[in-house]
């Protein structure tokens, strides 16, 4: 009789659990930055943000979770080969492939649902294609890549924002009567930009680093590629930017209504919106980089 007693507890709790685990989970939802692209996962897996794959705190690697994102209703499903996200209020870290798919790149971070949507033993089939060759000078080789190792679970990283000295790049178009913005001060985090009675088409950043702040007040148009939480994490991915040959590489501040934080980065700045549009293939087939039109105006 104990033991039938005891065989029942197990058989309580364990469905318990299981309707736990079915639950949906609200939180919100960040994406992996680009210089994780090839290093490995806790599960073992090497990270590839052209895979539509995550990282969790609790669900073990291979289960097919659903990601929606509450604003707008798009979703993605994604498979989990990671531990994390750690940091306050967010429930999943997706790959760089699943934050395009349902427009996260441009918002950085937002609120989601998620929900089990099976089971998978193998990496969910890619919806893009990564690039054959990007010569870039910061880009890890496959072998460091490869000796690269998380610990189970990975435990916060600090980043070193001072970045070694690379070529700088000319502006494209000489400025219309201003003074070339100021360098990004990648070792402090600013509190305001100074006031620009801005042109359209500023100077290139002038920085061995190839990126500045975006001036306040510009006006005119601009192609994002970027929205971080960190600036830490946007610093290094402009940085990378620079590094593939992209000339006017900007961060700029944004305050969402929550009172988020977010770091945009910015390439060029455009007269009007059919320039900026008929740019943004040129990133994509040149770089490999996606990019969305955004009014200066509204940021």
């Amino acid at each position: 009789m104990k033991k039938i007693i005891n065989l029942s507890i197990l058989f309580v709790f364990s469905g318990f659990s299981l309707s736990m685990a079915q639950a949906p989970e609200y939180g919100q939802a960040i994406y992996y930055a680009d210089y994780f692209h090839g290093k490995r996962t806790a599960s073992g897996e090497t990270y590839d943000k052209y895979g539509l794959t995550c990282a969790h705190k609790v669900h073990p690697f291979g289960t097919q979770l659903k990601v929606t994102r509450m604003d707008n209703f798009k979703s993605v499903i994604v498979r989990v080969n990671d531990r994390g996200p750690y940091n306050p209020g967010c429930v999943v870290d997706v790959s760089w492939a699943a934050a395009d798919q349902i427009g996260l790149l441009l918002d950085g971070k937002v609120e989601v649902k998620v929900e089990v949507a099976g089971y998978s033993g193998r990496v969910i089939p890619q919806s893009y294609s990564a690039p054959n060759t990007v010569a870039s000078a910061s880009t890890p080789s496959s072998a460091s890549a490869k000796g690269f190792s998380l610990p189970l679970p990975p435990q916060p990283v600090t980043f070193n924002n001072a970045f070694p000295e690379t070529t700088t790049y000319q502006a494209a178009k000489t400025p219309v009567t201003s003074s070339v913005p100021q360098a990004y001060n990648q070792s402090n985090v600013p509190t305001s930009y100074n006031s620009f009675s801005a042109p359209v088409n500023p100077a290139a950043p002038s920085n061995s680093a190839g990126v500045a702040s975006m001036p306040a007040g510009q006006q005119g148009y601009s192609i994002q590629v970027g929205s971080y939480t960190f600036l830490p994490n946007a610093e290094r991915q402009a940085k990378m930017i620079a590094d593939k040959g992209v000339q006017q590489v900007y961060i700029k501040e944004s305050r969402k209504p929550d009172g988020t934080m977010l770091y945009k980065i910015l390439v060029r700045v455009f007269g009007d919106r059919t320039e900026a549009s008929n740019y943004v293939p040129q990133l994509k087939s040149k770089y490999e980089l996606a990019g969305y039109v955004v009014n200066l105006a509204n940021m």
